[in-house]
Formats: C-alpha cells, structure tokens, sequence
C-alpha cells in the first residue's frame, strides 16, 4: 500500500523516479522496489524506523506525512 501510494503521488505531480529517488536519497531502484510493494526494499524499511526519511518523501511529494 504504501508502494502505490507513493507512485500515485509521484507520477500526479509528473515527477520522474529518478529524480524522486534523488530528492529523498534513495537509489533508484529501492524506489522502484517500494512501488512494486517489495517489502525490503529500503524505502519500506526506512519508513518504520526513520520517521525523517517519510518526513523527506512527503516533503519531495508535497505532501504532509500521514495524509492520504
């Protein structure tokens, strides 16, 4: 779910994920695996014991962490 939300996001505001990946610090393709729902990809990993790492992703999707 979280995957999905952030490729939603990502591809509304017609951001690339390369570009994505780079604004939160992320390779590319740990990005990639936490949008096809991959549940190590590091993304995923990150969101539950770095709460700055969602801050950032809501941040480069302007959006406000925890909001749907």
């Amino acid at each position: 779910r979280l995957g999905q939300n952030i490729r939603t996001a990502r591809l509304r505001r017609k951001i690339p994920l390369d570009e994505l990946a780079e604004r939160i610090g992320v390779s590319r393709f740990a990005l990639a695996d936490a949008e096809r729902g991959k549940p190590t990809s590091s993304i995923v990993v990150y969101a539950g014991a770095e709460p700055k790492r969602v801050a950032r992703l809501a941040l480069a999707l302007h959006a406000a962490p925890g909001a749907h």
